[in-house]
C-alpha cells in the first residue's frame, strides 16, 4: 500500500505521479478507471471519462487522487470493470 500522507501537499502529489509513471499508466488511465463503475461513469462511458481525465491537468487529477480515501478500492472496482467481458 502506497502511504502519501506524510508527504507534503506538493510531495505528495510528485510522488503520487511518479507511482503512477512506475505502473506505465498515465495519470488520466488512473482516474478514469477510478472513476469507472463507482457512481460517476459506466464502462460503456470509458470514452467520457478518458476524455474528461485529458481536460485536467496530472496536479489536478494528482490532488484529487491524493484525498480519495478509497483510492484502492476504486481502481480494483474499476479495473475489473474494464477486463470483464462485455454484457
Amino acid at each position: 500500500m502506497l502511504g502519501f500522507a506524510g508527504l507534503p501537499g506538493a510531495s505528495a502529489h510528485q510522488a503520487l505521479l511518479e507511482a503512477i509513471g512506475d505502473c506505465h499508466l498515465t495519470p488520466a488511465q488512473v482516474w478514469a478507471v477510478m472513476r469507472t463503475e463507482c457512481g460517476d461513469y459506466t464502462r460503456a462511458d470509458w470514452g467520457r471519462a478518458m476524455t474528461a481525465a485529458e481536460n485536467s491537468s496530472n496536479e489536478n487529477i494528482a490532488s484529487d487522487l491524493a484525498e480519495e480515501i478509497d483510492l484502492h478500492e476504486l481502481f480494483q472496482i474499476g479495473a475489473a470493470a474494464q477486463s470483464s467481458p462485455s454484457p
